[in-house]
This record gives C-alpha cells, sequence and structure tokens, in this order.
C-alpha cells in the first residue's frame, strides 16, 4: 500500500512496481473486514471490540479472537501454518 501511495506522487525515475497481494482500497478493505468480523460468534467480536477499545491487543484473548477470524477468513488450512 505505501508503494502504491508512492508511486502516485508520480516520483521522478519510477518507471513500474509489482504489486502482489495488496488492497487497491484501504477503505473497502477496512469495511469487508469489518463485514467479516460480524459473521464471527459473537463472543469472538465482543473479545475484539473489548480488547481493541482497552488497548490490550496483546491479551491471550485478544490473540485467541484474532485466530479465529484469521482461520475463519485467512488462511483455511489445517492446522494453521
Amino acid at each position: 500500500m505505501l508503494a502504491m501511495e508512492h508511486a502516485l506522487r508520480r516520483p521522478a525515475g519510477l518507471r513500474s512496481m509489482v504489486i502482489a497481494n495488496s488492497p487497491a482500497s484501504i477503505a473497502l478493505w477496512v469495511t469487508e473486514a469489518n463485514r467479516l468480523r460480524t459473521l464471527l460468534p459473537e463472543a469472538v467480536q465482543e473479545a475484539l471490540t473489548e480488547h481493541e477499545r482497552a488497548g490490550t491487543t496483546d491479551s491471550e484473548e485478544y490473540q485467541q479472537a484474532m485466530m479465529a477470524f484469521y482461520e475463519r477468513h485467512l488462511c483455511r488450512i489445517v492446522p494453521f501454518p
């Protein structure tokens, strides 16, 4: 995403750029990530929201809630690599 922002400024000397697996729109990415979050069990959603609000994203509960999101929406390989 940073490379795209840099390229949009058309710096001298930039001739090409390869972009792979990066969202073209962070606003759209955030909207979709939030939509996917609503598909998680209520307890997982509450844990994510509570710890993000409190700034305790390093807690074990938050890490487990994030793993639930990752396993459902990011990487479905079992066991998670």
